[in-house]
């Protein structure tokens, strides 16, 4: 079944949840732990220590545009894609993370054999420390991209809705009995967020039913569960307490967002402006961090505190923009080689639109 609707509010979506990373990031984490900026912002941080909970958004969008994507059933076209989509963006982010980060700071411990294995994007998988490490992130949309190609391998993408379900119970049973190999491959802490945004892709295909809403429930449930125990450890690392109750309202509010634009409530609010802005979210969550720190240890002191961190956010903003022209050019050679490297033809195979990015 091919699938050609575009959702345009997930392009503003992704955007809003890796804007709410990099307020977590500037605005709390930096000051707050390790060491690694010293602007503090008092006046944001009580906000900005929830938006680590941006993560948990982008886990959930890529359920659902992982799967759209995927529905095909094209599993060269599928690979194609998602390396297209992946690398451009990546090898340019590396690389300046990795020269900028060795001149200004905070990371240059990475060494030019962590920056090399860091370019293959599997370095989390072999135990490699990342040149930045907003990168952990990339590791797990791998994990979930390989289970959906084992889907199209086994030509059960059809039946989407009742692997979720497997899924589901295998992943709530390792978490009773865990088994180490077991477990990886069900992606621990972060599947409940991949199988909720693709159940709510199969009600934006097929409908409501109340199988898929249980699924949806349990869904809920384990991420709060999750991030509950969670909380406890950021509350010791950060010195600060989290609140459950907001965590947990912010989740419901996600999981709200997400029916209404499965069941074609938030048809209105898509805009095919919000393409260029859902854009810039993949760069400018991999560019933003070390890069960020690095200015911040460079103006403090020199430069006042709110122009320094707005002046900041802007010029990642930029980069961002910049490295999304830089993919632009890279990205249709690449995919025409790869194309020829699994005998399809490039125009079977168009780019991948924006909708279906990962936090990528």
């Amino acid at each position: 079944m091919s699938v050609t609707k575009r959702y345009y509010e997930l392009d503003l979506l992704r955007f809003i949840a890796a804007f709410s990373v990099v307020l977590f990031h500037y605005g709390f984490r930096g000051h707050a732990a390790d060491g690694l900026s010293p602007l503090a912002t008092p006046w944001l941080a009580p906000a900005a220590k929830y938006g680590f909970l941006g993560v948990d958004l982008f886990f959930l969008i890529s359920g659902f545009v992982i799967l759209m994507s995927a529905a095909g059933g094209s599993k060269r076209q599928f690979v194609v894609s998602r390396l297209v989509r992946l690398y451009p963006a990546f090898w340019i982010c590396c690389t300046a993370t990795f020269v900028i980060s060795l001149l200004v700071g905070p990371m240059r411990h990475v060494s030019l054999r962590e920056y090399l294995l860091n370019m293959t994007m599997l370095g989390s998988f072999v135990g490699v420390r990342e040149v930045d490490s907003v990168y952990w992130s990339l590791g797990v949309e791998i994990q979930f991209y390989v289970l959906v190609f084992l889907g199209l391998l086994l030509r059960q993408i059809n039946h989407a809705g009742r692997l979720l379900g497997i899924w589901l119970a295998l992943y709530v049973a390792s978490t009773i009995h865990p088994i180490k190999f077991v477990s990886f491959l069900l992606i621990p802490h972060f599947a409940p967020y991949f199988i909720a945004g693709a159940t709510f892709f199969l009600i934006s295909r097929d409908g409501v039913s109340l199988y898929k809403l249980a699924v949806i429930a349990v869904c809920y449930g384990l991420i709060i569960h999750n991030n509950v125990r969670a909380l406890a450890d950021l509350t010791g690392h950060y010195h600060t307490a989290f609140s459950p109750l907001v965590m947990g309202a912010v989740v419901a509010g996600f999981f709200a967002i997400f029916f209404l634009i499965s069941t074609g409530m938030t048809a209105r609010f898509a805009r095919r402006r919000w393409v260029a802005v859902g854009a810039l979210t993949y760069p400018v969550y991999l560019i933003h961090q070390n890069v960020g720190f690095g200015l911040f240890n460079l103006g403090f002191g020199h430069v006042n505190a709110h122009l320094l961190m707005w002046g900041v956010v802007a010029l990642m903003l930029a980069a961002a923009y910049l490295v999304n022209r830089a993919e632009r050019i890279i990205a249709p050679p690449m995919r025409d080689a790869l194309l020829r490297l699994v005998r399809r033809s490039p125009v079977t195979a168009p780019a991948p639109a924006v909708g279906q990015q990962p936090i990528t």
